[in-house]
C-alpha cells in the first residue's frame, strides 16, 4: 500500500482504465513523452508549470505539484532505469472530479513499493526522501504494474481545493 485514501499498489490490469480512453469528465492538460535522464527534468518542470498555469491553478499549488512530479521522475531516472540507461517516460496531467491527476508511466523493471525503507526518515542521509515528500504533497499516490504493457504506472492526485479552480471549457 502506498498512500492515503485507499491507494493500493497492484499489478491487476483490471483495476486500470482502458488505455487511451479518457474518463468521463476528464480534461487533458498535458501528454508528454521524454527520454529518461536528468536533462529532461527542466523540461518536465516547465511543461507541468505551463499546463497548470494555463488551467488557472495558482502559483503555490503549481509549484508544490511540480516538486512532487520532479521527485517521481527523478526516482524513475535514478532507480528505475538507473544511471546511464535510456528508456521512455510518459507523463500525463488532467483534471478529473476536482483533482489534478498526474500519471507517470515508465518501462523499467517492476517496482515493488513494499520493498522501500522509510524507517530512517529521521536520520540525516543523502537520499530516500522522494516518496515521503510525494506522500506529504499529494492527496493520493497509487502504483500499479501494467503487465500487458510492461509498464510501471504511478498516479498522483491533488485536490484543487488548495489552488484556484481551473478554467472550465
Amino acid at each position: 500500500m502506498w498512500h492515503d485514501r485507499g491507494a493500493v499498489a497492484t499489478s491487476d490490469p483490471s483495476s486500470a482504465r482502458t488505455a487511451g480512453a479518457p474518463a468521463p469528465g476528464r480534461r487533458a492538460l498535458l501528454d508528454h513523452r521524454f527520454a529518461s535522464g536528468t536533462a529532461a527534468l527542466e523540461t518536465v518542470r516547465r511543461e507541468v508549470r505551463a499546463a497548470l498555469s494555463a488551467a488557472g491553478c495558482d502559483d503555490e499549488f503549481t509549484e508544490t505539484c511540480i516538486l512532487a512530479v520532479n521527485e517521481a521522475v527523478t526516482n524513475v531516472v535514478r532507480h528505475g532505469y538507473g544511471p546511464g540507461a535510456e528508456g521512455e517516460i510518459r507523463l500525463s496531467v488532467a483534471v478529473e472530479d476536482g483533482d489534478v491527476v498526474f500519471v507517470l508511466r515508465d518501462f523499467a523493471a517492476a517496482f515493488e513499493p513494499a520493498g522501500t525503507d522509510d524507517s530512517a526518515l529521521g536520520e540525516l542521509r543523502s537520499g530516500g526522501y522522494g516518496r515521503p515528500l510525494m506522500e506529504m504533497i499529494m492527496d493520493s499516490l497509487q502504483y500499479r504494474r501494467d503487465v500487458a504493457a510492461g509498464a510501471n504506472v504511478l498516479e498522483m492526485r491533488k485536490r484543487l481545493d488548495g489552488g484556484a479552480a481551473p478554467e472550465q471549457e
